[in-house]
This record gives structure tokens, sequence and C-alpha cells, in this order.
């Protein structure tokens, strides 16, 4: 489930980028010289290019929302796994914190005994 949304939060992302770049890209304006056409098919040529500008902000504003869209999915899920681990490193916390440490349980069984004794005791008969 992680890896599909995943990979549509990444889709969308590089979608609303190529977009974005694209549309930003494609000129918007008619390269005609007034002279040499007359006012209505300059007036034509004006409705025509009100309508491509009018589609291509339409496109930018798609290709807009999906990098917003992907930007979202990819933060939320970033969110949800850091929960997540969070979570669990709540929990192993507990669980060590009630568990007994056996180099703690073993220093306390030698500090008990009569081990210590016996080594001071080899040290003093190696020093002689």
């Amino acid at each position: 489930s992680v890896d599909y949304s995943f990979v549509v939060a990444v889709t969308c992302l590089v979608t609303g980028i190529f977009l974005v770049a694209i549309f930003y890209t494609v000129p918007r304006d008619v390269r005609v010289d007034p002279d040499s056409v007359s006012a209505r098919e300059m007036e034509r040529l004006e409705r025509e290019k009100a309508k491509v500008g009018s589609h291509l902000d339409r496109c930018v504003i798609v290709g807009l929302c999906l990098l917003t869209l992907g930007g979202v999915l990819l933060s939320t899920m970033l969110m949800v796994s850091l929960w997540k681990g969070e979570m669990i490193r709540r929990i192993a916390f507990a669980y060590f914190k009630h568990a007994k440490l056996y180099s703690y349980i073993n220093l306390e069984a030698y500090a008990s005994s009569s081990t210590w004794e016996s080594c001071s005791h080899l040290s003093s008969c190696d020093e002689d």
C-alpha cells in the first residue's frame, strides 16, 4: 500500500512539474505583421490567441494542482512513517526499560560473591 501511494505521489509530482514547465514555455502570442492582414482577420487571430492562452492557463493550473497533490501525499507518507517509527521506538524503549540486563545481574553476582576476595588474594600472592 505504501509503495503504490509513493509511486502515485511521485507520478503526480513529476507530471505536475512537466505540465508547468511545458505550458509555460509554449508561446502565447500570434506572430503576424498587422499591416499585412485585415482588421477582421486580426480580430479572429486575437480571439484564437485568447482561447489558446486560456487553455494554457488551465493546463498550468492542473499542473500546479498535481504538483501540490504529489507534495502533500509525500509529506503525509513521511509523517506517517515517522509517527510509526516513534511508536515502535516507544514500545521498544518501554520493553527494554522493564527488561533485566544480564551484565547488570552478573556484576551484582560478582560483587556479592567471594570471587573478588579470591582475585585479590591471587594478586597479593603474585606480589610475593
